[in-house]
């Protein structure tokens, strides 16, 4: 898979898992996220050498922000106190 297809991957599954599970409230959209922010780790090395090679002028604060977002939620998902959070407001509508 290449670093666009990865993305759209990872991006596809993390949208997927906030819309039809979060917002639902059903039980597998953690695993989706995490599955999706872990895709989006992994894509991000090909990307960085192809950006690179493509001449874009920046590539490293792209994969900064984006490994940053993949942070967040491995963060919130996998610290009991943050996750419980979580998951007390998606319950709770807010």
């Amino acid at each position: 898979m290449d670093g666009d297809g990865g993305a759209l991957a990872g991006h596809a599954g993390g949208v997927h898992g906030r819309h039809l599970g979060l917002f639902q409230k059903a039980a597998w959209w953690e695993g989706l996220a995490l599955v999706s922010a872990a895709l989006g780790v992994v894509v991000l090395i090909p990307y960085w050498l192809a950006a690179s090679d493509a001449g874009e002028p920046n590539p490293g604060f792209n994969v900064l922000i984006h490994a940053l977002g993949d942070a967040g939620v491995f963060v919130l998902l996998l610290v009991p106190n943050l996750e419980h959070w979580v998951s007390d407001h998606v319950l709770a509508g807010h």
